[in-house]
């Protein structure tokens, strides 16, 4: 298996956690060379999914399947498949930059080679002499990206890799994330911008453990409209997604309109998936055809 060519499929994922339903029924796909970004309200299950496909879920009930290229995740190799990137940093404060990919390098048996490379291309170059206490917020960030990308993962998953940072070190966080090529990556974000969507290839929406929306933005902002729910202009589309999708729950009233719309939603976007696969069995029903076809003809 090559890394560019990596495709993470999930079906049907339910997770139970001290008898509470906390993922109901997810499924969607996760490819090589492409951003994902899961959002939802506080308590949707956005890292609880991310937990569950990085597979650091531990004492739960989980029923479903999750398949890579077409075959069922190995506990043998996944964790060599895999850097996970914590909200929190965690590093020796008075080590430096180097030192402290030097020491992950030591700790974890990696060509110490790679290390050159990945500060150069997390644009680490110019503090890689400066204690880790002296960095600022972006370059702690970056730092613990690439002290997973050391050993080259095929997949990246992150726990909100923005949080806490300002608009100019998030959207260098993104840029960053985006020129690292051959990897399939997974990450929470609590809050967007117009700006931050440019490098979102996919957004996985969830709330009250259900999945909303998996795809583009574009058609996200499509399939809103198509239910009743066209976004104001002027406004971030995925604040107005939230916005939708949150239950509100200052008076009985508007929680029962919110989870109206909010099983609406979930209702159309089964619907919608369910009619893709049927189109997509049909034209592989007739793909299969005109190969049998002809094969009639020559035996003929």
């Amino acid at each position: 298996m090559t890394t560019d060519d990596l495709e993470i499929i999930y079906t049907d994922l339910t997770l139970v956690a001290k008898t509470k339903k906390v993922l109901k029924n997810i499924s969607g796909n996760l490819k090589s060379n492409e951003i994902t970004a899961i959002q939802g309200p506080s308590g949707a299950g956005k890292s609880t999914l991310l937990n569950t496909l990085s597979g650091r879920i531990n004492n739960v009930e989980l029923s479903g399947n999750i398949t890579i290229n077409g075959s069922k995740r190995s506990n043998v190799n996944w964790s060599s498949m895999i850097g996970y990137v914590e909200q929190e940093f965690f590093a020796y404060d008075n080590q430096t930059v180097e030192e402290t990919f030097d020491f992950i390098c030591e700790l974890k048996g990696i060509d110490k080679k790679k290390i050159d490379e990945t500060i150069d291309m997390l644009n680490l170059s110019s503090c890689k002499k400066n204690m880790i206490k002296h960095l600022s917020g972006g370059e702690k960030k970056r730092v613990s990206i690439g002290l997973e990308l050391l050993n080259d993962p095929p997949i990246l998953f992150l726990d909100e890799p923005t949080s806490g940072l300002d608009s100019f070190n998030a959207l260098n966080i993104l840029e960053t994330l985006k020129k690292i090529k051959n990897k399939c990556i997974l990450m929470t974000i609590h809050q967007t911008s117009y700006k931050m969507l440019e490098y979102f290839d996919k957004i996985i929406l969830l709330s009250e453990g259900f999945l909303v929306y998996e795809g583009t933005i574009n058609d996200c902002m499509q399939f809103f409209r198509d239910n009743g729910f066209t976004c104001p202009e002027f406004t971030c589309p995925t604040d107005y997604f939230l916005e939708i999708i949150t239950i509100n729950s200052f008076s009985k009233e508007l929680k029962e309109k919110s989870l109206k719309n909010l099983y609406k939603l979930v209702s159309s976007f089964e619907k919608k998936k369910f009619e893709i696969k049927v189109k997509n069995i049909k034209i592989k029903e007739i793909k299969n055809s005109n190969n049998f076809f002809p094969l009639l003809k020559r035996n003929a």
